[in-house]
């Protein structure tokens, strides 16, 4: 009975399977897809981790991470390099608004290109020769961008612009980072609140004298996301957080220390330059002070030489009335010495006349009664009464004829002698030669008169011309004194002149001190102030805070976990959606 009811039932099936063939060939052929997607899927996570962990060794992607809030220094990186089964390589990073050709304002975060860890793989192009070059990444920039320019965009604030060496970089290759292993590139507090992208260049691209971050490689064999990588990263951590605790102190130290040596110098240069423009200061002022004194003396000469020119002027004024006067008595004692020479020369032209006149009638009258023979005839009959006299003496007889003779022919000369003498003629010859006497010392007097008055004419006319070549002086003088006053004036004019232009000067150069003074002053306030807050910026210097942050902090190492952790879980419950479809069906 068993046996049959067993046949009956496989019967019933084949009979059914017959009539419903389609129905269990669709059966088969989705047992079939199933199980090969679930065969696929349970060993999809495998390959995913496995292709991943061969990726992250080949560009060999940071265990850790080591983040500073006050940086990172030389001595830190070599710290951790002489650690032990450690690879430290420091880099430099620095997120910034960017100036492309494809759009402005975008927000890309830079890189130092690393050596040693976290490597790039390039996609094109070339890798940078210099500071002024970049890869660029290749994911948003696409093939064309290779030769283009990057610019740092002067919306940034300056301690962004002062981190890059250059203000525009050139693209010179496209890569792909093992720092970024999605689509996000991160978040910013700048533009936007999202990194677009990231570019890498080599370290002389930046301006910074320390590392922002610090990447670790540890020696270990593990496969990424297992559990003993795991275990090594929790072991390894905790080593590094106790050694970032210490090197955050020195550095802290190191920065206070520096900051502090940096003010000090800052502050020997303040007081250099106050000392220096305390000095300059005061020599400006002196020479200020020795202009003003230049410059009030000048006003002082201009102001006595016009009181003196003015004290000329009334002189030269006092000397024209001198002048005038002088000139008028000049003239009016040439009118009378000309005057006075006429009437005496004419008085001694009318005596010269008069003694001429007279003279004439004497010598006429004198010579009449010489050519009348009279005054001959007298002295013949002197001669003859001198003659007989002798001879009536030398006779000794008074009686004898001669003797008679001679005394009668005597008393004849007498006798016509007396009658000559009778007549007058020799008293009047005697009167005219008396008379010509006169004339002769009257015209003595009259030549001495003559020469007297030609003497005191003389004299009068040279004391006549000295005046006029005195008045001729003087006022040869008042014209020299009124050309000396113009020319005074015209030289205080030039002066004042001079004066004002210097006046205008030490105006301008006052003004251009006090202004260099405010100015200097302002900017000593301000580079003491700027101390004063340097000083309270470094006394505000926090501590240092520290962060060590492992691959498990990466987005996409994290992400692509999650990703192949989803394939498994969907490998896992796919069983069951071919169960409830094959039930349905």
């Amino acid at each position: 009975m068993v046996m049959r009811g067993k046949s009956a039932w496989r019967k019933n099936n084949r009979r059914e399977i017959k009539k419903t063939i389609e129905r269990y060939l669709a059966i088969f052929a989705i047992i079939a897809l199933g199980t090969g997607f679930f065969a696929g899927l349970k060993v999809t996570q495998k390959a995913m981790v496995e292709t991943f962990d061969r990726y992250a060794n080949e560009h060999k992607m940071y265990d850790f991470q080591l983040i500073s809030t006050l940086g990172l220094s030389k001595e830190d990186l070599e710290y951790f390099a002489n650690k032990e089964g450690i690879i430290a390589e420091g880099i430099i990073t620095q997120e910034f608004i960017a100036d492309i050709y494809m759009d402005n304002d975008l927000v890309l975060k830079a890189h130092s290109i690393s050596d040693e860890i976290n490597t790039l793989s390039l996609q094109s192009g070339r890798m940078p020769e210099t500071g002024s070059e970049v890869v660029v990444d290749a994911r948003y920039f696409p093939e064309d961008s290779l030769g283009s320019k990057i610019r740092i965009a002067s919306s940034n604030d300056e301690d962004i612009q002062e981190a890059f060496t250059y203000d525009e970089y050139t693209v010179v290759g496209r890569a792909d980072s093992v720092n970024y292993l999605n689509y996000d590139r991160g978040t910013t507090k700048l533009a936007g609140g999202s990194v677009y992208a990231f570019i890498y260049m080599p370290g002389e691209g930046f301006t910074r004298d320390f590392y922002t971050e610090i990447l670790i490689e540890v020696d270990n064999d593990y496969q990424v996301y297992s559990d003993g990588y795991e275990s090594m990263v929790l072991d390894k951590e905790k080593v590094l957080e106790e050694a970032m605790e210490v090197r955050a102190s020195l550095r802290y130290d190191e920065i206070v220390e520096e900051a502090s040596k940096e003010i000090i110098e800052a502050e020997e240069e303040y007081n250099e330059a106050y000392e220096d423009y305390l000095a300059e200061k005061a020599d400006v002022e002196k020479e200020l002070d020795d202009a003003w004194i230049e410059l009030s003396e000048a006003n002082q000469e201009i102001i006595d030489a016009e009181n003196d020119l003015r004290e000329a002027e009334e002189e030269i004024t006092k000397g024209e009335n001198e002048y005038q006067e002088g000139l008028e008595d000049y003239e009016k004692a040439l009118r009378e010495f000309e005057e006075e020479k006429t009437d005496v020369l004419d008085d001694l032209e009318n005596k010269q006349r008069e003694l001429n006149g007279n003279k004439i009638l004497v010598v006429s009258a004198m010579k009449q009664i010489e050519e009348s023979g009279v005054l001959d005839q007298y002295k013949q009959v002197q001669e003859s009464i001198t003659s007989l006299g002798e001879s009536l003496h030398q006779i000794d007889d008074p009686t004898s004829e001669e003797y008679f003779y001679i005394y009668s022919q005597l008393e004849i000369a007498k006798g016509a002698m007396e009658q000559i003498e009778a007549s007058g003629v020799l008293q009047q010859y005697s009167g005219l030669e008396n008379s010509l006497a006169e004339i002769e010392a009257g015209q003595v007097e009259l030549d001495a008169g003559i020469e007297m008055a030609n003497s005191q004419f003389a004299d009068a006319e040279a004391q006549l011309k000295d005046a006029k070549i005195e008045l001729d002086n003087a006022k040869k003088e008042i014209e020299n004194g009124k050309q000396e006053i113009e020319d005074g004036w015209q030289a205080i004019e030039e002066g004042r002149i001079e004066y004002e232009d210097g006046l205008k000067e030490y105006e301008d150069g006052k003004k251009e001190a006090d202004e260099s003074f405010a100015e200097a002053e302002e900017e000593l306030a301000d580079a003491r102030k700027k101390l004063d807050e340097a000083w309270e910026e470094v006394h505000d210097i926090p501590e240092a805070k520290t962060f060590v942050l492992n691959r498990n902090h990466n987005m996409g190492y994290a992400t692509f976990e999650n990703d192949s952790a989803i394939v498994d879980g969907i490998a896992k419950v796919l069983p069951l959606f071919f169960y409830l479809v094959a039930v349905l069906i």
